[in-house]
């Protein structure tokens, strides 16, 4: 499904292992995102990540994607933790509050595409879900 989409910025992010006394991460709600395609067909989308809760401490961030949305260009430190038919997992280190990473999505054609994001510093674990809808 997430055919025609690239992804340039940056997010997921899972934490390995749990803090003593830490009730796991904040699950938010799915939030669907509507996106129009310009005229010439391709956009780019930035998804609107919750990085504020991080107070600007940096934030390690997992982005899951359907496998072919496995050609990342940003940041330079992403690393490709596993793919299988269902889904590529990437894994890279993001900045958070007034100088975050954006998380930018290329679309080039109408459909639905989900992304899902994990996110963790020392201060907060998030997992956010994003549904993009796209049309002309």
């Amino acid at each position: 499904v997430l055919t025609g989409a690239v992804l340039l910025g940056a997010l997921v992010l899972r934490v390995t292992g749990e803090r003593e006394g830490d009730p796991g991460p904040v699950r938010l709600p799915a939030r669907e995102v509507a996106f129009r395609l310009p005229g010439n067909g391709a956009g780019w989308l930035e998804l609107p990540w919750t990085h504020d809760v991080h107070s600007g401490a940096p934030a390690t961030v997992q982005l899951e994607t359907s496998p072919p949305l496995d050609s990342l260009l940003h940041p330079p430190a992403l690393a490709r933790v596993g793919c299988d038919e269902a889904r590529c997992v990437h894994e890279f280190i993001a900045r958070t509050g007034v100088a975050a990473t954006p998380l930018r999505v290329r679309i080039d054609r109408p459909g639905r595409y989900e992304f899902r994001v994990s996110h963790a510093s020392d201060l907060r674990h998030v997992q956010e879900h994003f549904v993009v809808v796209a049309a002309h």
